[in-house]
């Protein structure tokens, strides 16, 4: 780390300032504001699922809260309304967040979107393929949605074809 261009001390040119809180706009922000938010999660009472690690679940009595991670937006649901407008001017307090309102749709391709992320700062010419494919995928299914009702069943199940896999390793 070097000191910016213009900026630099001529008594003490080695010498950078400890930041007490990631700047928005660095490479680390993105992971420091995922830190906070999972820290204050945790002590909020939530569980981090071990299988998707952006998804937490607050059991609290009989009511459950679930809030969902998608890179810089949170998605929030639950059972109990107040239980969750609670919680969500608790989240805008100490987070600086926005509430956007109910969400009205949303589409499925959070895995996918993960995994090119991983590699977003080196991304290889497979990469590139498997993102103009999602954009193709996006541009020609804006008509489609998931819709869930309150008389829906709790359950979900999901499939897939196996022909658009991503990859074994995976």
């Amino acid at each position: 780390m070097h000191q910016p261009p213009g900026f630099i001390d001529k008594d003490f040119p080695s010498h950078v300032c400890k930041l007490h809180k990631a700047i928005y706009g660095l490479k680390q922000a993105p992971h420091a504001w995922f830190h906070e938010l999972k820290t204050f999660l945790l002590q909020s009472g939530f569980q981090n699922s071990h299988t998707d690690t952006s998804l937490f679940v607050l059991h609290l009595g009989q009511h459950l809260v679930y809030l969902l991670v998608y890179v810089d937006d949170l998605i929030i649901t639950g059972d109990d309304v107040h239980l969750l407008n609670r919680f969500t001017n608790l989240l805008a307090h100490r987070l600086s967040l926005k509430d956007l309102g109910q969400l009205s749709y949303f589409l499925d391709i959070a895995y996918i979107v993960n995994k090119l992320s991983q590699f977003m700062h080196q991304p290889t010419t497979e990469h590139w393929v498997l993102a103009k494919r999602l954009l193709r995928y996006l541009c020609g299914t804006t008509d489609l949605g998931l819709q869930l009702h309150c008389d829906s069943p709790s359950s979900l199940h999901a499939f897939s074809d196996a022909l658009h896999a991503y990859s074994d390793a995976d």
